[in-house]
């Protein structure tokens, strides 16, 4: 899950009820261990915004902790960033949403990518070997890093 999912499970706003089923039906869920930093500044953006009232701000980051130790923790490597990069120049992508998408598309044998508003949204399934990418008219990815010979 990429950072705004994330903040979708802690603060409600459009889509937190979606998200939250998404999350129940999934087998695991997990996330980037990057984050974790970017999720305490969206809370803490949240709060200086007022859409946290400040004394919900400490057990909110109570929650923020419980959901991260909960999440599959994902750690970047070097073949993750370099494929991150082909993404967000074949897709326009800003960097942090090409690194979420590449592990989306790594750390599953099976990732259904969906082109919403423009945006990327990678959909995972566990113990399949075909990946598919909708519309026909995106490309189409395999499992591994392009840098990898995987």
């Amino acid at each position: 899950m990429d950072t705004s999912a994330l903040v979708k499970l802690l603060i409600a706003e459009a889509g937190t009820l979606q998200t939250q089923a998404a999350v129940r039906e999934a087998e695991v869920v997990g996330t980037s261990i990057l984050s974790y930093a970017e999720l305490r500044a969206a809370i803490a953006s949240a709060r200086r915004a007022n859409r946290v009232a400040p004394e919900r701000y400490s057990s909110l980051i109570v929650e923020v902790n419980s959901l991260w130790h909960s999440l599959l923790r994902i750690v970047i490597d070097e073949d993750l960033v370099l494929r991150a990069g082909d993404l967000a120049e074949r897709f326009g992508l800003r960097g942090y949403d090409a690194m979420q998408l590449a592990l989306g598309l790594t750390s599953a044998r099976r990732a259904t990518l969906n082109w919403r508003g423009g945006t990327p949204t990678c959909r995972t399934q566990p113990d399949r070997s075909i990946i598919r990418s909708l519309p026909a008219s995106r490309a189409h990815f395999s499992v591994g890093s392009p840098h990898s010979g995987e």
